[in-house]
């Protein structure tokens, strides 16, 4: 069966849950599910041209993974003229092209419908500007749907039939499922740099993850092929022939979005993954210096169970020092964990660190897109993680984090064995007080929250502490700056994370 007919076979409709997400009617007086108990200047016309997206979720009741990725085009009148689709759960994925519709309130929350034969899916959705936006799929009933989330980002028109050129620093997370039984699962991680000469040829090193087994610079080659329309087929091949198949779809000249299309007998691989032009180099121990922030998440023996949130600083000569950390894994949270370390820099970027806590520790490596940005993946016997990190940016007090911020969380209630995504705007006042609204999906019962309030306290170093009542007692932001930052929720049996960025 085409994977997309999965797609299109579990969809049972849309209920009045839709329809209570849709509230406000685009007005820029009227906030969406709870507001945050703020306004903003979003209408439909906010959303205006083609973007790219993509998605992680799970089938319902078996919690089987599934990736998905597109493109679509908005009006700026609340319809999605063109969707192209590709949906994957194991086998070879085909697009779909169909159309959709949407609505924002003024805070940039509402709603995102993309139209399918056998019923609709609909996304809670909030953006943080014109060019970006969270999404939860919103329309799952319990035991018989889909539940996911993801983003979605402005595509650049200049670029839409444009091959990539120069060097780009990956980060990718596949699963290998068997295709008899899909709670068998190989999860791997991959961080990286290739670079696309003419004609489309790729050469790269890669560095590989899967649990208990770390490959280090890896030499791969492929190719990437002409996109049509913002989106291309590519391949890259590793030094011991494994072949990985995949869609991209340009962003920018700079970014591409990346998605898994491999497929198989004994296990297909799923997958999606982000790429970013490296803008520097050659690189010196000088390179990696200054305080940075950083998010990592990815897979234990189950799907999404291990979250990682932390700072440090890199003094430019090889040293780490002040570093913190928090981490939920399993449901089981490390609060404030103190470390330090030592790094090594190649000329290429690659970043060989090494972090010290009083019990263990932790190897990684990171591949610098600039001096202040990076992708990670961690070497582990316990997880499967990748991650991000940024330069932080300013001082930090309670007063840096005022106005509205749209955020996106997703991961596992362990406890109760349920998928958790949520999606919503905060309203942050600049002296410690937080209103909330969101949209959840708990494993295919989505519901919106009303508003939520709460407290926050930021610390110098850009960590800061949270309590939202009906949500969490035990939110952790580590800042980026003012308007970005990385979300842990630090409550036991909850293994959940996800980011914040400040709407204009």
């Amino acid at each position: 069966m085409n994977t997309n007919m999965r797609r299109v076979l579990l969809f049972l409709g849309v209920g009045s849950l839709a329809l209570s997400l849709a509230c406000g009617g685009g007005s820029r007086n009227g906030g969406g599910f709870g507001s945050g108990g703020g306004t903003g200047s979003f209408t439909n016309s906010s959303l205006s041209g083609q973007y790219a997206y993509q998605l992680k979720g799970y089938a319902l009741p078996s919690q089987a993974p599934f990736r998905e990725a597109g493109v679509f085009t908005a009006d700026g009148s609340g319809h999605l003229t063109s969707v192209t689709d590709d949906f994957a759960s194991g086998g070879t994925s085909s697009p779909l092209s169909t159309t959709g519709s949407y609505q924002l309130n003024s805070d940039g929350t509402g709603t995102l419908t993309i139209n399918f034969s056998g019923g609709n899916a609909v996304f809670a959705i909030t953006l943080s500007s014109s060019s970006q936006l969270y999404m939860v799929e919103a329309d799952s009933v319990l035991n018989n749907g889909l539940v996911a989330s993801g983003t979605a980002q402005k595509q650049d028109p200049s670029v839409l039939t444009n091959l990539p050129s120069g060097t780009y620093i990956l980060r990718m997370r596949n699963i290998e499922v068997n295709t008899t039984n899909p709670s068998i699962f190989t999860s791997k991680s991959t961080v990286g740099s290739f670079t696309v000469a003419s004609g489309g040829t790729v050469t790269g090193s890669f560095d590989k993850e899967q649990l208990a087994s770390f490959t280090a610079q890896q030499p791969i080659t492929g190719a990437l092929n002409t996109p049509t329309g913002g989106r291309g087929t590519g391949t890259f091949v590793d030094n011991a022939n494994q072949t990985t198949t995949f869609n991209y779809y340009a962003i920018d000249a700079n970014h591409l979005v990346f998605f898994n299309t491999n497929g198989g007998t004994a296990g297909d691989e799923i997958g999606t993954g982000v790429a970013e032009k490296q803008t520097a180099g050659p690189f010196t121990t000088a390179s990696f210096s200054g305080p940075y922030a950083f998010a990592a998440n990815g897979d234990t023996d189950f799907f999404d169970l291990a979250n990682t949130v932390g700072r440090f600083n890199a003094d430019g000569s090889g040293n780490i020092t002040a570093g913190v950390l928090d981490d939920n894994t399993e449901g089981t949270v490390s609060s404030d964990v103190s470390f330090t370390g030592s790094y090594s820099v190649a000329s290429n970027g690659r970043v060989a660190v090494t972090l010290t806590t009083s019990g263990s520790s932790i190897t990684q490596v990171y591949w610098l897109v600039n001096p202040n940005r990076a992708f990670f993946a961690i070497d582990s016997s316990n997880a499967v993680q990748d991650g991000s990190l940024d330069t932080q940016v300013g001082s930090f007090s309670n007063a840096s984090l005022s106005g509205l911020y749209a955020f996106e969380m997703d991961g596992f209630d362990s406890s109760l064995a349920l998928t958790k995504e949520r999606v919503g705007v905060m309203n942050l006042n600049g002296s410690g007080t937080i209103s909330l609204g969101e949209v959840s999906n708990a494993s295919g019962s989505a519901s919106t929250s009303g508003t939520l309030s709460g407290t926050y306290n930021v610390g110098s170093n850009g960590r800061v502490t949270g309590s939202v009542n009906s949500l969490s007692s035990g939110l952790v932001f580590y800042l980026v700056s003012g308007s970005q930052g990385y979300l842990l929720q630090g409550d036991n049996g909850v293994s959940i994370s996800g980011s914040m960025i400040k709407q204009p």
